[in-house]
C-alpha cells in the first residue's frame, strides 16, 4: 500500500473493503507475481503456468479446486527442476 494514500470517497464499496482489510494489523504481503526477485521469487514458468489456469478457470473448463491443484503441482514441479 502506498503510504498515507486516500481512496476517493466515491470508490465503489467492494475495492474500500478491501483496502480496509489489507491495512490491519492481520494482513500478510504477499509479492506480486511478476514482481518478485530474489529469494522470494517465484520459479521460473510459474507465471505462465498461472496465467494458463486462469484462463481455464475464467472460461468455465475447470473448478476453482482442480485449479489451485494444478498451481500447486507446478508450483512443486518447478521448484525441483534443476
Amino acid at each position: 500500500m502506498v503510504k498515507d494514500f486516500e481512496i476517493p470517497s466515491d470508490t465503489a464499496g467492494l475495492i474500500l473493503d478491501t483496502v480496509s482489510a489489507c491495512r490491519t494489523e492481520e494482513s500478510t504481503y504477499v509479492d506480486p507475481f511478476g514482481w518478485t526477485q530474489g529469494g522470494r521469487a517465484l520459479p521460473s514458468g510459474f507465471s505462465a503456468e498461472f496465467d494458463k489456469g486462469a484462463q481455464q478457470l475464467l472460461s468455465g473448463s475447470i473448478s476453482v479446486q482442480d485449479f489451485l491443484k494444478n498451481l500447486d503441482a507446478a508450483f512443486d514441479d518447478l521448484n525441483t527442476q534443476g
